[in-house]
Parts: structure tokens; sequence; C-alpha cells
């Protein structure tokens, strides 16, 4: 997942399975799981099978956090709650 999200934070699009159900799931234990629930909260834009980063001020949290994790496994729990954090109408994030 790591290599995917550098990629959307230079601007390109990752393709994925997008799934309906993965926003409801308790359990998100897949990229393409992640990746759905992003795309339900609005984190992520999917157009055409691909999901990237819909606008500038997400682009920058997803670079900052990037930055901050470890190389090793980035999965789920940190990206969702960046996510989960977004307000919308402030446009900013409350993690």
């Amino acid at each position: 997942m790591r290599g995917d999200l550098a990629l959307m934070t230079a601007g390109e699009a990752v393709p994925v399975k997008v799934r309906e159900y993965a926003a409801t799931s308790m359990s998100l234990s897949t990229r393409d799981e992640i990746f759905s629930a992003m795309v339900v909260y609005g984190f992520l834009s999917y157009e055409d099978g691909k999901v990237s980063i819909p606008n500038k001020e997400l682009m920058e949290k997803f670079v900052e956090m990037l930055q901050k994790e470890p190389a090793e496994p980035l999965c789920g729990g940190r990206i969702l709650a960046v996510g989960i954090g977004y307000d919308k109408k402030r446009k900013n994030i409350g993690v």
C-alpha cells in the first residue's frame, strides 16, 4: 500500500477493485477493502477502475503521513484514521 499511496501523492491514479461492502466491514484487511472504504468515506476518488487523491488538502496530509510512518507495513489503521478525521466543510484533518 505504501507504494500505491506514494504514486497517488505524485498525482497518479492506482487500479483498484472497489467493493461496496468495505466501508461497513469491521475488518478491513485487504488493499482493495481499505481503498474501497476510503472511497466510500470520500477520502479517495474512484474513476475508471482507479483511485486517486481528490484534492490538494488531502494530498498534503497523505504526504505528511507517509513521511512520518515507518518504512514497513502501512495498512489501514492510520490511513483510515486520516480519512475519518477529514472535515470536508473546513477542508482539514482533525487527527
